[in-house]
């Protein structure tokens, strides 16, 4: 069984981390998988818009199904892709919308936050404390959720049920998260509908701007000014006053940022990182991408091409007629 596509993109991004089965398991070996340049078969049909989906269609080629089931269910979507060019038209727009927010997302469950004076050395650190990733990488699981409810539902069982998949991340507590309001109670951070109203907590604002916080300290600095005589400062030393009290106001965005990024994004993303649910999403978007790899990949073939039909045999068994190499034949109407 191969892992998680999320754990196998991880920091690095990769799209290319299915690895040949060993010998005696699986559909191709090593030799095999050499053999028919699973690579070189790869670049010519990757036409994936999102990295899940580069990923997924890697594993596909490395780890070929081997139910007749299976790959029936797949040809089903994929020919309804092709004979519904509204449905196909509609679920592109979802993938191209996902591919727009989906290395933020990465970029926030894997990367390092370095704060204001960072210095980013690699794609996967970023200045700040994490707030804008995390606005922009969330909205990837957010837009998908709300896409998915947006389509007409698919005749064919392998494709509706990927979008049912999105669809029900909808009712998970790492969608109630991204969603907010998230609030850091004394003991973890809750959602909405787990925080008892009465409970003391922090509300979440994936932002370094806290309007409420700012209020309240430009209240206790007009206080201070008010009663700076009661206290024995004269007002014709308030100037200098203010000037030896400039660099606290500096210290607004290490401190708030910092106790956000530690506080609550650091643990909120490595919920989301290890959430079972947020996984089966990006499967189910990373498979939804493939088929319109598949679909792509016939159109720019440039000959004709068909799906495979299966055969029941006892032992294994194929019919070419006219075929064309997969790889060379691209693009190459006179490849024979």
């Amino acid at each position: 069984m191969y892992q998680p596509l999320l754990t196998a993109i991880g920091k690095e991004l990769s799209v290319r981390s299915a690895k040949a089965a060993a010998t005696g398991e699986g559909v191709l070996d090593e030799s095999t998988f050499n053999a028919i340049e699973v690579d070189r078969l790869f670049d010519a049909v990757n036409h994936a818009r999102t990295i899940v989906g580069q990923a997924t269609l890697y594993r596909s080629l490395a780890h070929p199904l081997n139910s007749v089931e299976a790959i029936t269910a797949k040809q089903d979507a994929l020919r309804e892709l092709g004979s519904n060019a509204d449905l196909r038209a509609r679920i592109e727009a979802l993938v191209q919308q996902a591919a727009k927010h989906e290395e933020e997302f990465y970029r926030l469950l894997f990367g390092t936050f370095l704060g204001t004076l960072g210095d980013p050395r690699d794609t996967m650190e970023t200045g700040g404390y994490g707030h804008k990733t995390y606005r922009q990488g969330t909205e990837l699981m957010l837009s998908l959720v709300k896409g998915a409810h947006g389509l007409p539902t698919p005749e064919s069982p392998y494709l509706r049920a990927r979008l049912d998949t999105l669809k029900a991340f909808d009712s998970t507590r790492s969608y109630a998260l991204m969603k907010g309001p998230a609030y850091l109670t004394e003991r973890a951070i809750k959602t909405k509908a787990e925080k008892w109203l009465l409970t003391p907590a922090i509300k979440f604002r994936p932002t370094l701007f806290k309007p409420r916080l700012i209020v309240a300290l430009v209240i206790a600095l007009g206080l201070f000014l008010y009663y700076a005589p009661a206290l024995g400062i004269s007002r014709h030393a308030m100037p200098a006053v203010m000037i030896f009290l400039l660099p606290s106001f500096m210290l607004y965005g290490p401190i708030i940022g910092g106790f956000d990024r530690d506080s609550i994004i650091y643990p909120l993303r490595d919920g989301y990182r290890n959430s079972r649910e947020v996984q089966q999403a990006l499967e189910a978007l990373g498979q939804i991408d493939e088929l319109l790899s598949f679909h792509r990949y016939a159109e720019a073939f440039g000959s004709s091409t068909v799906l495979p039909a299966l055969i029941d045999a006892d032992q294994h068994a194929m019919i070419l007629k006219t075929v064309r190499n997969p790889i060379l034949g691209k693009g190459n109407t006179d490849y024979v």
